[in-house]
């Protein structure tokens, strides 16, 4: 999460500009834009969540068979269905190959789901539920609207990137006012800042490597060879 408030990024990117109002009633459009614009460059781990949700039997086949994602959803990379000692992973299904081979899941009979598929905003399982589970799923999404001053307090959900914001939507202000010159200075500084989060993000503070031949001892005691069942010498 950012840790400016909508009305301090607003007023930051007014005071760039001058300090002129005439695009007061653009300055929402032009910051959610901008951070669309930040989204698409790069699949951000802040933006990274889980989600749940309950589905079950409702006698309704057609309705039990889909589950409606939120408006902002923008992707899945694992999903789950919980039922206890028999949780697992479901197998995903391109959809084309899911319209081949279950063309018409209504007709057959309802079960634990197993496969999925997403269209849009709708995850399609296989087999119908024929009780209440959870599905448990690792997911990303577009970041939150900014709702405007009806909500002075609300920050970005980006994290420590407000300067990107308020620098980009600076670019886009001047850009669309045709002060091409001031454009491309801030989107300058605007680009620089997504180098530096870029590099920060790829940076893994705490992950163990491999044993280095080179360094004697770094990984600690060294186990035999002919006690080691994964080694191919001795």
């Amino acid at each position: 999460m950012g840790s400016l408030t909508y009305t301090q990024i607003e007023t930051e990117v007014r005071s760039a500009l001058g300090g002129r109002t005439d695009l007061d009633d653009r300055l929402t459009v032009i910051i959610n834009l901008s951070q669309m614009r930040m989204a698409r460059m790069k699949r951000w781990e802040e933006l990274e969540a889980i989600y749940t949700n309950s589905i079950g039997n409702t006698g309704d086949l057609t309705a039990d068979k889909e589950v409606a994602l939120s408006a902002n959803f923008r992707d899945m990379y694992t999903l789950r269905v919980i039922d206890g000692d028999n949780t697992q992973k479901l197998v995903f299904y391109p959809y084309r190959l899911w319209d081949q081979q279950i063309p018409y899941p209504e007709k057959l009979a309802r079960n634990r789901p197993k496969i999925y598929t997403l269209w849009r905003k709708t995850i399609e399982l296989y087999p119908i539920p024929d009780q209440t589970y959870i599905l448990w799923a690792r997911a990303i999404f577009w970041p939150t609207d900014f709702t405007g001053t009806s909500v002075p307090t609300q920050k970005s959900d980006f994290d420590q990137k407000d300067d990107a914001i308020i620098a980009l939507s600076i670019s886009y202000a001047f850009s669309s006012l045709k002060k091409y010159e001031d454009a491309g200075k801030w989107f300058a500084i605007f680009a620089n800042m997504m180098r530096n989060s870029i590099s920060e993000e790829f940076e893994w503070p705490d992950i163990d490597l491999g044993p280095n031949p080179g360094v004697g001892g770094s990984t600690g005691d060294v186990i035999p060879s002919h006690l080691d069942p994964f080694s191919k010498t001795g």
